[in-house]
């Protein structure tokens, strides 16, 4: 399934402009990306999704299964990913967004990630949430009591971790991200990412 992001209200065109002043060669460096000449545009693989980033045009086409359908804000993250990404490899340590500098106080009130949109998705059904982060190409981490690690992209890897509710506590679920995503992204952007994955865990399946 395609869907085509064009002239999008929440992208601002200035986004496109920008990237498309860039060398081609320093962004897939940086971004671990490759870029058609024939076709004026790069072409990223962000969490098993095919992306076409035409930087002249102003358009995003996502090549994308039904169920794994971006979030409007993933648009946000893929420029900003191309613009702004340094060429650093991720540590392997994992951190909450509120270990971020300004995140404490970034990440709160409308910022706060979603992650209640996990936990309203499953509840207390861990079979369910483990079988939605499967079929999300997830790879299980051993943390908290189920735990998935997702590659949004070749250095931003992303983990979702939950826990089960019993009778004195409410079911949770946690996002964490790798210490290094602070030199590829900037707040609100991580925030826009967070977002995306929060609402691809919890939305209802759907199918083709």
């Amino acid at each position: 399934m395609t869907a085509t992001a064009n002239d999008d209200p929440g992208i601002p065109p200035v986004l496109f402009a920008d990237l498309d002043r860039l060398d081609p060669r320093d962004v897939c460096r940086r971004a671990r990306c490759r870029y058609d000449p024939q076709r004026c545009c790069y072409e990223i693989w962000a969490w098993s999704v095919g992306c076409s980033v035409f930087p002249a045009a102003g358009v995003i086409d996502y090549r994308a299964a039904p169920h794994n359908m971006p979030h409007a804000y993933f648009g946000l993250f893929v420029l900003h990913y191309l613009l702004h990404a340094a060429a650093v490899e991720p540590m392997g340590e994992w951190i909450s967004v509120k270990d971020l500098p300004g995140g404490q106080t970034f990440f709160r009130g409308p910022h706060a990630v979603p992650t209640d949109a996990v936990t309203d998705r499953f509840a207390n059904d861990r079979q369910g949430f483990e079988s939605r982060c499967r079929l999300l190409e997830g790879r299980v981490l051993a943390m908290a009591d189920s735990a998935y690690c997702f590659s949004i992209t070749d250095r931003i890897p992303a983990a979702v971790l939950y826990w089960q509710g019993d009778a004195d506590f409410a079911p949770q679920a946690g996002l964490l991200f790798d210490k290094t995503v602070g030199a590829h992204l900037a707040l609100d952007i991580v925030y826009a990412l967070a977002v995306d994955i929060c609402d691809r865990l919890g939305r209802p399946l759907m199918v083709a």
